[in-house]
């Protein structure tokens, strides 16, 4: 199909999915409502290291906590919403089967419907990011540093949302009974614990540390820190890894995720349309 067809495709997905997300409320409700959450997420935050370490406070571990929070943020809220639009449209709107039968590629609807999502998950982070270093003076970005390695990784980072949300998406298909609000649930604590959001991964036991150093979610996390951060005191398990290697094994790890759920999403695809799966809800 041909590029242009593809965008306008993705394009009226994303103008979908915007329509659907804001149908009840004015722009400026909803632009109020975009910032006073993460505010308030990172209040929580902020609340909870501060009767955490009231007797020994870590400058360096309050950075890391409130900027991998942010991250966590985009990270685990674009993921959330992608891995259940398909659920949304299936089961809430039962569009799902007309939408399929459409002639446009479906995983690039898939991709335009979650749009917002993905969307309003990074603004909810840069809103928690800006809020950090203008009230809280937190060193991102300080002096220019790491802009462009920043764009770079925030870029890589919607690539990685989007091979895992299809990987998601893809399993949700064979699914009913919201199951897949319980797996998008599951997987985002997994990595929440995991993934070095809110602690180093120091801190974890042996075999769970190993097993997180190897996941493409945490070099995102500690690339974006590296590139947001000054370096820090606190051993976050690459010590000793630079920069241009860690990247390198971020996009290996990546290439390897994306090839996974591009096979397993048609895969699925496929079965589910041959078992009569596609448009299955809890009435079944």
């Amino acid at each position: 199909m041909a590029l242009k067809e593809i965008l306008r495709t993705f394009k009226s997905a994303l103008w979908l999915s915007w329509e659907v997300e804001t149908n009840w409320t004015s722009p400026f409700l909803y632009f109020l409502y975009s910032v006073i959450r993460p505010l308030f997420s990172m209040l929580i935050v902020i609340f909870i290291y501060k009767v955490l370490a009231y007797r020994n406070p870590n400058e360096d571990l309050f950075q890391f906590l409130y900027v991998g929070s942010a991250l966590g943020l985009f990270m685990l809220g674009g993921l959330g919403g992608l891995s259940t639009i398909l659920q949304d449209d299936r089961e809430h709107y039962a569009t799902l089967k007309y939408v399929y039968m459409a002639p446009m590629p479906f995983f690039v609807y898939l991709a335009g419907r979650s749009g917002t999502k993905v969307i309003t998950s990074a603004f909810y982070m840069a809103v928690a990011l800006i809020a950090g270093r203008l009230f809280l003076n937190i060193p991102i970005l300080q002096g220019g540093k790491g802009i462009c390695l920043f764009l770079l990784v925030f870029v890589l980072g919607l690539c990685i949302i989007y091979a895992a949300g299809f990987l998601l998406v893809g399993i949700s298909m064979l699914t009913a009974l919201h199951h897949s609000f319980f797996m998008s649930e599951a997987v985002n604590s997994i990595l929440y614990l995991l993934c070095g959001v809110i602690f180093p991964l120091s801190m974890l036991p042996g075999v769970l540390k190993k097993f997180a150093q190897i996941l493409p979610f945490t070099h995102w996390l500690e690339l974006a820190r590296r590139a947001l951060l000054p370096p820090l005191s606190l051993d976050n398990g690459f010590t000793g890894i630079s920069t241009p290697l860690l990247l390198l094994i971020f996009m290996t790890g990546l290439a390897v995720l994306s090839l996974t759920a591009w096979g397993t999403f048609h895969y699925i695809e496929g079965r589910a349309r041959r078992k009569g799966l596609l448009d299955i809800t809890t009435a079944h």
